[in-house]
């Protein structure tokens, strides 16, 4: 995994608001019916605990769904119940990380 954090302050700010919001209830949100390759609110109370923007990669594996995180650029697998409609001032901003390969360097 690899990404530079070089976002703009105005983003920083958006986006420190939204990772430290309270985590979901199950009687916070309607049920959604997810689609791959669309990007929701996804809360996980891992190691990297918070909400981010996830990009469906995979339907569910073992109860979990699996999400790119579009501006931190890790992945995390969720329950359904940590997933959320993006809120709409989050749908026209640009992913903050991208996939990138360092040329000369082996795993």
């Amino acid at each position: 995994e690899f990404s530079v954090d070089k976002k703009p302050q105005h983003i920083l700010d958006m986006f420190k608001t939204f990772h430290s919001q309270a985590q979901p209830t199950c009687s916070s949100s309607p049920p959604i019916i997810l689609s791959p390759g669309s990007v929701y609110a996804v809360y996980t109370d891992g190691e990297r605990k918070g909400w981010y923007r996830g990009w469906l990669l995979q339907p569910p594996s073992s109860g979990n769904y699996t999400f790119f995180c579009l501006d931190y650029g890790f992945s995390i697998s969720v329950p359904l119940s940590n997933v959320r409609p993006l809120p709409p001032q989050f749908r026209g901003v640009a992913p903050q990380a991208a996939p990138c390969i360092l040329t000369g360097l082996t795993r």
